[in-house]
C-alpha cells in the first residue's frame, strides 16, 4: 500500500505548492526561488495528509474504499487549489513568461483532473475515479517538463520523491 500511495501522491505533490508573495518585483532568480519554495512546502503538506486505509489500493480500489479515498483526495485537492492560488500570486516572471504560463496551465489541468477523481470517488463511481486518476498521472510529465524548463526543479515529480507513472502495486 505504501507504493500505491507514493504513486498517487507524487503527481499530486507536484501540484501542491504553497508560499508567501513578495513586496515588489522579483528578479528571475528570486521568482524561481519562490516557486521552488512553494513546491517544497506544498509537497510536505501533501505528504503529511494521512493515507486512507483501503482494502485494495488507491490505484484500483474496491467500491467500499471510495469514501475514504474521496476524503483523502478532498484534502489533497484543497492543498492543490491553494497552491495554484499562491503560484499565481507570484505574478508574472521577469522573463520566460511563456514557460511560466505553460507550467501554470499544466498544473491547473492536473488540479482539475484531481478534482474530477475526488468527485467520482465521492459519488462511488469507480470507473470515473480510475479514469480521472489516470489523467492525473498522465499530467505528471507535462508538469515536469514545463516546471523544469522554467527552472522550478523542486516542482517536478522527481523532486517530490515519486514517479508520475502508476503500477499495479497494492
Amino acid at each position: 500500500m505504501r507504493r500505491s500511495r507514493a504513486l498517487l501522491v507524487a503527481p499530486l505533490s507536484v501540484l501542491t505548492l504553497a508560499a508567501c508573495g513578495g513586496s515588489g518585483p522579483l528578479t528571475q532568480s528570486q521568482f524561481v526561488s519562490e516557486a521552488n519554495n512553494i513546491c517544497k512546502s506544498s509537497s510536505q503538506a501533501s505528504v503529511a495528509v494521512p493515507q486512507p486505509s483501503v482494502s485494495s489500493s488507491l490505484i484500483s480500489p474496491a467500491q467500499g474504499d471510495l469514501p475514504a479515498i474521496a476524503a483523502f483526495l478532498g484534502k489533497q485537492v484543497g492543498i492543490l487549489q491553494n497552491t495554484v492560488s499562491q503560484l499565481k500570486q507570484l505574478g508574472t516572471p521577469p522573463s520566460m513568461r511563456s514557460a511560466w504560463s505553460q507550467a501554470l496551465a499544466a498544473i491547473q489541468k492536473s488540479v482539475d483532473d484531481a478534482t474530477s477523481a475526488q468527485s467520482a470517488a465521492h459519488a462511488g463511481d469507480i470507473a470515473g475515479y480510475t479514469t480521472a486518476l489516470g489523467r492525473v498521472v498522465e499530467d505528471g510529465p507535462a508538469i515536469d517538463q514545463s516546471v523544469t524548463s522554467f527552472g522550478a526543479t523542486a516542482c517536478s515529480s522527481s523532486a517530490a520523491g515519486g514517479s508520475p507513472s502508476p503500477s499495479p502495486a497494492h
